[in-house]
């Protein structure tokens, strides 16, 4: 018994004394990336918001990597959604390279879901009808909760600004904070 415990620990320093391959450290990291994503949305992404949730996909998830998600709780019946939704459109199509957006519906049947997603012309990716799972739950409506790119909470944004013609907490202080994360995580 002696010697099997030996040979056991002996074995145990010598994995320890080797190193670990670039290969598969990197392949380690993309599966902690990936898993955050997937265990928010397990049954997958729908690849526009207009489709049905029957088409979600598990590849959309890819998407997500390396970017800041935003998570937007709308809904049809919700007017002040129908003021902010052009403006986070405007936005998105300005940032996409390190920006997407879930579309998490607020409305009571799919149908009504897919309508509003096709008439708002929404470009993005959406959760499957009532599947939002491990998705930051909506505080109200509208309501856009951004996250980092490695998938923790960043800032949220509700309510429409019926005030100004362009929303400043999308177009300026959100792309102000995004840029600051970036340049403080570049150095990391």
């Amino acid at each position: 018994m002696k010697k099997l415990l030996l040979l056991l620990s002996l074995c145990a320093g010598v994995f320890a004394l080797c190193p670990v391959s670039a290969f598969a450290q990197e392949a380690a990291e993309n599966a902690v990336k990936e898993s955050v994503w997937e265990k928010m949305f397990p049954e997958g992404l729908l690849a526009k918001a207009s489709q049905k949730s029957s088409a979600a996909s598990k590849s959309t998830l890819k998407k997500l990597e390396g970017k800041f998600v935003g998570i937007y709780h709308s809904a049809n019946w919700c007017g002040y959604c129908h003021k902010f939704t052009p403006q986070l459109i405007k936005f998105y199509k300005k940032n996409k390279k390190d920006f997407e957006v879930v579309f998490v519906s607020g409305d009571k049947t799919e149908k009504q879901m897919q309508k509003y997603a096709k008439s708002a012309k929404m470009p993005w990716l959406a959760a499957p009808f009532e599947k939002e799972n491990g998705a930051p739950k909506a505080s109200g409506y509208p309501c856009l909760h951004v996250l980092t790119p490695d998938g923790n909470a960043f800032t949220t944004i509700s309510g429409a600004n019926t005030k100004e013609k362009e929303d400043s907490r999308l177009h300026k202080d959100l792309r102000a904070k995004m840029d600051q994360w970036l340049k403080e995580n570049a150095q990391k």
